[in-house]
């Protein structure tokens, strides 16, 4: 109750001037504003695209993002500093999450980066 700020003052039982508190955490936690969007997204095209489309089936299809970035950013920084073990080890881990996966987008920026996803 430490992060909740009062919202405006009312008076009490008592007559007394006291801050109006409201819980809005609930509302907005990012989890739940995130699963609100990808579900009106669904019925949205849903509902303009394709009457038929199975939104459980959708929604129970695991998928997987690879894009690290430009190499301008602090992602692709820290991918180029990687020592080669730890390269494999992740190159293991990525061959690991294709297969786990029913779908695989790849984000990247360039045909040179999309390559080894490619290829796995």
């Amino acid at each position: 109750m430490e992060s909740i700020e009062c919202v405006g003052w009312e008076k009490n039982e008592k007559n007394l001037l006291l801050p109006r508190v409201v819980d809005l955490s609930a509302l907005m936690d990012p989890h739940r504003l995130a699963e609100g969007a990808v579900d009106l997204n669904l019925k949205l095209m849903r509902w303009r695209l394709v009457p038929s489309l199975d939104l459980d089936a959708i929604c129970a299809t695991k998928c997987l993002i690879l894009g690290s970035g430009t190499l301008g950013c602090s992602v692709g920084r820290g991918l180029l500093a990687w020592v080669k073990e730890k390269c494999r080890q992740e190159v293991q881990l990525l061959e690991q999450l294709i297969d786990d996966n029913d779908v695989v987008f790849l984000l990247m920026d360039t045909r040179e980066s999309r390559w080894l996803p490619t290829v796995l």
